[in-house]
């Protein structure tokens, strides 16, 4: 099969590992690193767009081939990797990036599937929804100082890690 062919998932997996290599974060807070990498994530895949709703049941149902399964695995770390960073190397950055960092690439994968089913024109509702979701930043960033929500927050990573990943 090509590999830009709309029936391939090597395509997904080959423009993860150009994000991953390839963007490049601003200075500043996690809150807008990570902006910057879903819009960054979302401007990569445009070209591919046509390409990649064909393989959206395959991406989001297929146990052998999907985004959860073990053969995404490579593309979930080349994602994983930039939004740990972005958390991770930002001017305040919480006490586990890592954990953080995960629950964006799970947020990332929904804002994706998001894109895909999106009929608005140029898909402007999802930069709507990025934009939204960003603007929950501020409260998320003081709220994970309070006593307890680290251990949600971690709890809630444990979770993702044990349904979506086994």
């Amino acid at each position: 099969m090509p590999p830009d062919s709309p029936a391939n998932p090597e395509l997904y997996e080959r423009l993860c590992a150009e994000f991953a290599a390839e963007c490049e974060l601003p200075e500043g807070t996690w809150v807008a690193r990570v902006h910057h990498a879903m819009l960054d994530s979302l401007a990569r895949l445009e070209p591919h767009r046509d390409a990649l709703v064909t393989l959206l049941p395959t991406l989001i149902a297929d146990k052998e081939r999907g985004l959860f399964s073990a053969h995404a695995a490579s593309s979930r770390a080349h994602v994983q990797q930039v939004f740990i960073e972005a958390v991770a190397g930002s001017t305040h950055p919480p006490a586990d990036p890592q954990a953080l960092g995960r629950l964006f690439t799970l947020l990332q994968f929904g804002v994706l599937q998001w894109w895909l089913l999106d009929r608005s024109e140029g898909q402007a509702t999802t930069r709507e929804l990025v934009v939204l979701l960003s603007s929950l930043g501020p409260a998320v960033s003081a709220a994970l100082w309070l006593p307890g929500v680290s251990a949600i927050l971690h709890r809630l990573d444990g979770l993702v890690r044990e349904g979506l990943y086994g």
